[in-house]
């Protein structure tokens, strides 16, 4: 009777050490991000780059396979000059919806790279004298990038990553950013 009694003690402390080390490493379930990107726009005859606040949510398979959507809304403008024409503009909003593939480093780390598609919304206003002209154009395009995650608990992690959002008829729009995770 004794055996049998510590035979199931053992077999418990198992079972319960297996159910704690799934629970707290978390690779598989809903995650959040809250961050900022620095949207960096080029086209031939005007570059310009504004910051972004976006959210991002997603779920993991397990550790090496997500997905992910991302909406961002402009936090500023960007003013300059094209030619003698004073602009101001700035990347209004974009969403997008992404694979995300990661590879673990060590415990700390992993690094991942994204890919999929962002629709993104731009708008400028052009003054010259006392006259001014305002315009917003819309698109939607292939995206991907790379990053790298640290974790600071088996909850919370910061990631940083470079995308390419937008790239399409000699108009690109890419950019780092920096975020702070959750997983649930």
């Amino acid at each position: 009777m004794k055996k049998k009694l510590i035979v199931a003690t053992l077999l418990s402390c198992v079972a319960a050490s297996a159910i704690a080390q799934v629970n707290t490493t978390k690779e598989s379930g809903v995650y959040v991000e809250l961050g900022v990107i620095q949207a960096n726009y080029n086209e031939p005859t005007f570059q310009f780059n504004n910051a972004m606040g976006a959210l991002k949510a997603g779920y993991n398979f397990n550790k090496n396979f997500a997905v992910e959507g991302m909406y961002a809304g402009n936090l500023n403008s960007a003013n300059g000059y094209s030619g003698v024409v004073s602009v101001t503009a700035q990347v209004q909003s974009a969403y997008g919806a992404y694979g995300k593939a990661s590879l673990d480093i060590n415990d700390m780390f992993s690094i991942y790279a994204k890919a999929g598609a962002t629709n993104g919304t731009v708008s400028a206003t052009a003054t010259y004298g006392g006259a001014w002209a305002s315009a917003w154009a819309s698109g939607t395009s292939p995206s991907f990038g790379v990053g790298v995650q640290a974790k600071i608990n088996n909850d919370i992690y910061t990631s940083l990553d470079y995308m390419s959002y937008y790239n399409r008829n000699g108009v690109s729009i890419a950019g780092p950013s920096v975020s702070v995770g959750y997983k649930f």
